[in-house]
């Protein structure tokens, strides 16, 4: 499958993925006040409603970048999360049915804890993803691989806490069939997150960025360093350097340099 292939395959998949937030996001307009339970899944889909439009990114990104997004199997993530966006959308239209200020209702959100916690860990793992793969289509424009990178160990510490909870909880409920499975499948997601974040940060690793430098003019005597400092030197692939000017008396290291004192001595 060519790199266009794959953006025009992962922006289909995001386009359903939207539809069905945009249902299930059509649902809480209905109430007022969100209830308690519910808050952290409002979040979680409001948040990736707005940044699937990130996707844009693939349709100019270089076949390189495309097949590190493909590596990331994000298609498989929102293709989950547009299944979680479904069922999830039938179950609570049935929990509701008698309207968001009903006590029967408020009880069944109450009493299904365990499922909705189940649909939300879905929601997060997938924006998470999400937010790698346009933070890895924008390493060239904003995003700092080491930046990205700090990132997604934070949110492994937070999965692997949620996952921690869970087990807790699971032995809480051990004698609620319903509830104890809605953790397991949480915890089977969670789990899933956690490996593939692990694979993620070893694919980062190995990314290396073109870089293009032009366009410098100094002034005189003055000490200037255009390129980049040796420790870099593995995260970039090429270094296209053109068109720099020095003033009268300047000094210029171009290229790969050194740090420390005196490096213009």
């Amino acid at each position: 499958m060519s790199g266009l292939e794959v953006a025009a395959g992962i922006i289909g998949i995001a386009d359903v993925t939207l539809k069905s937030i945009k249902g299930l996001y059509d649902v809480f307009q209905a109430y007022q006040e969100v209830p308690a339970e519910l808050e952290r899944f409002h979040k979680e889909i409001t948040g990736l409603q707005s940044n699937l439009g990130g996707l844009a990114y693939l349709e100019t990104a270089d076949e390189a970048t495309r097949e590190e997004v493909r590596k990331l199997g994000l298609d498989k993530h929102m293709e989950s999360c547009a299944a979680s966006c479904e069922e999830f959308k039938r179950k609570l239209e049935k929990w509701t049915r008698h309207g968001p200020s009903s006590f029967r209702d408020k009880a069944r959100i109450l009493v299904n804890a365990s499922n909705i916690q189940k649909y939300t860990t879905r929601m997060w793992t997938t924006a998470r993803m999400l937010d790698s793969a346009i933070g890895i289509l924008t390493l060239k424009k904003t995003t700092n691989i080491e930046s990205l990178t700090k990132q997604i160990d934070q949110w492994r510490i937070e999965a692997q806490n949620e996952k921690d909870q869970n087990a807790e909880r699971m032995v809480a409920v051990d004698d609620d069939d319903d509830a104890e499975t809605a953790l397991e499948e949480k915890d089977d997601i969670l789990a899933g997150f956690l490996s593939q974040t692990h694979d993620l940060g070893t694919q980062l690793e190995k990314i290396k960025l073109n870089q293009t430098i032009k366009n410098v003019n100094t002034h005189e005597e003055a000490q200037v360093q255009v390129g980049m400092p040796e420790s870099a030197a593995d995260k970039v692939a090429n270094m296209d350097i053109q068109d720099i000017t020095t003033g009268r008396k300047a000094k210029a290291q171009i290229g790969i340099f050194g740090s420390g004192k005196g490096v213009f001595d």
